[in-house]
């Protein structure tokens, strides 16, 4: 059992222990000094009520951390937990290496204003407050840069877009709508967008810089659903006003392919009302760029 003596102080201690760094308030009695060196003594249960009291004294089976001493002779209970909480808030701000703070053992932080109301009435030194701002300034600086910094996203994505569009124009003619499938054709006249590993793979890469979560499966996804999808059909409209255009007499095959065109796009007229850019062979950079980068800027 603790015995109870006649001392009215608390000290500010820092010490590391298994969980972390702590700063705490306890009694003066918990610290003593062995050599050269001080040491915090804590129990193994009922911290929070042992240390509101002054005069506990430690038992054999307490814990010892070496420690700092931050502050000491504190005549209160409540005035060493108003210091606690100004040293912690210093301490996370000015040393990096003691962050740590076991929570389980520290009451909640006080807000500024609390703090700076209760240190008044008590008639503390404000050079801690003053730190204090000086944090508070400068986290508002950093925020005003990460502000900043944002700012510069559009043109970010704007420079993109343009490398984008250069990729497309460079590796794909716009015919390819029209005589590619994705994967394994079933017409033989088609050709395997898929063999063109190179660009969908830069491509790919290009746009993890839009968006992180892209992966070669969305490109694939993206080029199939999205540009490839209809390519039989506008092989066959692209004929058809190729030879009207021409003027040419279209044979009984050509007819044929004609009519089933024409049935074709009568079937499927709120599909491909969806995707009418798709029937001009000379916009795919565009339908390429409006797609990705009206998710991108999203």
């Amino acid at each position: 059992m603790n015995t109870i003596v006649e001392v009215l102080t608390w000290d500010v201690v820092a010490f590391k222990e298994k969980k972390g760094t702590s700063i705490c308030a306890v009694p003066s009695l918990w610290v003593q000094k062995v050599g050269t060196k001080n040491y915090v003594y804590w129990p193994k249960s009922n911290v929070t009520k042992l240390r509101q009291i002054a005069g506990s004294v430690p038992e054999e089976t307490w814990d010892n951390y070496e420690c700092i001493i931050k502050k000491t002779q504190i005549k209160t209970y409540k005035e060493a937990l108003i210091w606690e909480s100004v040293l912690i808030e210093a301490n996370t701000d000015e040393e990096p290496g003691t962050k740590d703070v076991n929570l389980s053992y520290i009451p909640q932080s006080r807000n500024t204003s609390t703090t700076t109301s209760n240190s008044a009435s008590l008639g503390l030194t404000t050079l801690n407050l003053d730190e204090l701002n000086n944090k508070i300034n400068r986290v508002e600086q950093k925020c005003d840069n990460i502000i900043k910094d944002n700012a510069g996203i559009k043109e970010v994505l704007d420079n993109i877009e343009k490398l984008i569009r250069s990729q497309l124009q460079h590796h794909i003619e716009p015919e390819i709508l029209d005589c590619t499938d994705f994967a394994i054709p079933n017409q033989v006249k088609k050709k395997s967008f898929s063999m063109l590993v190179g660009f969908l793979k830069s491509f790919t890469q290009i746009m993890e810089k839009v968006d992180c979560k892209w992966t070669i499966t969305e490109t694939e996804k993206f080029f199939k659903t999205k540009l490839l999808k209809f390519s039989v059909q506008r092989e066959k409209v692209a004929l058809a006003k190729m030879e009207k255009a021409k003027g040419l007499i279209l044979n009984k095959e050509n007819k044929e392919n004609k009519e089933i065109t024409e049935n074709t796009e009568m079937t499927e007229t709120t599909e491909m009302n969806e995707n009418t850019e798709m029937t001009e062979n000379n916009n795919i950079t565009e339908i390429i760029i409006n797609r990705l980068f009206s998710k991108a800027h999203n």
